[in-house]
């Protein structure tokens, strides 16, 4: 989205169904700003970290987590679940 120093990347995260995303743990790179260069962001239902700048090339983990009004065991009772949702969301873009 934007270009140029402005441009923001978007990489879905895998939180299906999540009222609540959060960035659990501070990066402590001089290079990535929370709400300036990168944050969380919900987009048609789903969840997206995004990033810019010189965050782009940060070598940083991002840890998230994700906050569910019915318990994800209860949404998702095996990996067969998960990934049959998955894979159709894929199939929607």
């Amino acid at each position: 989205e934007g270009s140029g120093e402005n441009a923001k990347v978007f990489c879905a995260i895998v939180c299906p169904n999540a009222h609540l995303v959060f960035h659990s743990k501070s990066l402590s790179d001089k290079n990535c700003f929370k709400f300036i260069s990168y944050g969380l962001t919900q987009k048609d239902g789903d969840w997206y970290l995004w990033r810019s700048g010189k965050c782009l090339n940060s070598p940083k983990a991002f840890e998230i987590g994700c906050k569910f009004e019915d318990p994800f065991e209860k949404q998702f009772p095996d990996d067969n679940v998960i990934f049959k949702h998955l894979a159709a969301r894929v199939r929607a873009y």
